[in-house]
């Protein structure tokens, strides 16, 4: 047994509590999750595969940046449609208005 896992379940028996740990395992991500078992010394030591959904959050972030690229993009024109008076003032353009 890993000595990280030793370490783990040794902590949940005595605290009587849960706890997990995220490792990987080649290109998968694996969370244990180690909690105390009904019976004195033992503790119960469950894995779930993440990598689909670390997947799918890193996709969903970068889509989410580069919305908030768009988004700036659009900002920076309106500032720029402003006449320049000593101070600089920014408002939303909805792409389909012609005024």
């Amino acid at each position: 047994m890993p000595d990280a896992v030793r370490e783990i379940a040794d902590w949940c028996l005595k605290q009587d509590q849960s706890k997990q740990l995220q490792v990987k395992a080649g290109k998968r991500t694996i969370v244990l999750s180690f909690s105390p078992g009904t019976a004195p010394s033992y503790v119960n030591i469950y894995g779930r595969d993440i990598t689909k959904e670390n997947l799918l959050r890193a996709q969903l972030q970068q889509s989410q940046k580069l919305e908030s690229i768009g988004t700036l993009g659009q900002w920076g024109s309106a500032r720029d449609q402003q006449p320049d008076h000593g101070h600089h003032e920014l408002r939303a353009v909805d792409p389909g208005w012609d005024g």
